[in-house]
């Protein structure tokens, strides 16, 4: 599976992703860290990635919003 890991989540996570062979990009290491919930949610989006994330609850609200979500 191919992974955005926010920059709040553990690095024990990110071992385990990587541990079991999936495809990892860290937010830091493709976007700017000061890029805005919003941003960050579209470039996982746009990429074909799983967004995890230790700040869910506003991207919960991002993801009701998206018509491609089916909400």
């Amino acid at each position: 599976m191919r992974f955005l890991l926010d920059h709040d989540v553990p690095a024990a996570i990110s071992r385990v992703l990587s541990q079991a062979e999936h495809d990892l990009h860290n937010l830091m290491d493709v976007m700017s860290p000061r890029t805005n919930d919003s941003g960050v949610f579209d470039h996982a989006i746009q990429h074909g990635r799983v967004l995890v994330t230790c700040n869910r609850d506003d991207f919960l609200t991002l993801a009701a919003g998206k018509d491609h979500l089916g909400s």
